[in-house]
């Protein structure tokens, strides 16, 4: 079994990794560009390295034209994110 799995992902920053988090692709084509700026809103102020990848990955996506939308956000179980636009 264990030789079919084809992806495996780690979240041990700082003991398996550098903590150096990157999106080398996504799939974005239908999402429209306020989706975006949602989800860089959401991110913003966070400092988790996922987080500080999303950002990365989204500022080349954005221009400065693009408004951030305001946004209440709350933490979820297990140290998510959610929220309202």
């Amino acid at each position: 079994r264990i030789l079919s799995v084809r992806n495996w992902v780690f979240d041990k920053t700082g003991t398996l990794t550098t903590g150096q988090w990157r999106i080398l692709h996504a799939d974005i084509s239908k999402a429209q560009r306020n989706d975006l700026a949602v989800l860089f809103a959401m991110e913003k102020g966070e400092r988790h390295p996922v987080s500080s990848a999303i950002k990365m990955f989204l500022r080349d996506k954005l221009s400065s034209a693009d408004v951030l939308p305001e946004i209440k956000k709350s933490l979820v179980a297990q140290g998510g994110l959610q929220a309202s636009v």
